[in-house]
């Protein structure tokens, strides 16, 4: 959680799907060293918090997992996308900001005005698949399977972490679909290729 380790392990505790202290209960160790490979730890070791947490973001986070997303859904639908606010010019500008300053909307709407876009709307409207729901009804049985299947022990998995989470999962309690997806995901990535 926030409260964990250092610096590194907090920015990991807000971004991963799993994060470090749950991932040592799962595997049943503690999950020793930086979750960041060392160039980018050396590079953002004397820069201010607010300065490495969007750092690692435009080095890992958007790279990794949001800017892959859309390359792959544009791609699949024969879409041409193009991500202006990523532009290097930008973000440079934008990391030099004050935190009060860089999260103002109206600096937003500013920037995109002169990029010769329109304003966004007044309202966010965002977009989710509601995997929670899908893991509880249509694909229960299947993750069922898949959780159960004879990798998740040899992955060394503590299997009463994976259950609890499971069950948590669907009394509703919490929802817990990004990280049993990335299990099964795990899972089936390892009876694939290894």
């Amino acid at each position: 959680g926030l409260g964990s380790r250092d610096r590194w392990w907090c920015y990991q505790a807000l971004q991963g799907v799993w994060p470090a202290d749950e991932v040592a209960r799962l595997i049943g160790r503690p999950v020793d060293g930086c979750p960041w490979p060392e160039a980018i730890v050396r590079r953002l070791e004397d820069v201010s918090p607010w300065v490495r947490w969007r750092a690692l973001d435009l080095m890992t986070f958007l790279p990794e997992r949001m800017l892959a997303k859309v390359d792959r859904a544009s791609m699949a639908h024969g879409l041409e996308v193009r991500v202006p606010l990523v532009d290097h010019r930008l973000t440079t500008w934008a990391l030099g900001l004050p935190p009060d300053r860089a999260r103002d909307k109206g600096l937003l709407r500013a920037v995109l005005r002169r990029m010769g876009g329109a304003d966004p709307p007044a309202r966010k409207r965002g977009f989710e698949i509601p995997l929670g729901a899908w893991l509880r009804g249509r694909l229960r049985s299947r993750m069922e399977s898949e959780l159960a299947h004879p990798v998740m022990d040899e992955l060394g998995l503590n299997q009463s972490v994976v259950r609890a989470t499971w069950r948590q999962h669907l009394r509703g309690r919490e929802d817990h679909a990004e990280r049993l997806l990335a299990l099964v995901v795990l899972g089936r990535w390892v009876r694939r290729f290894l």
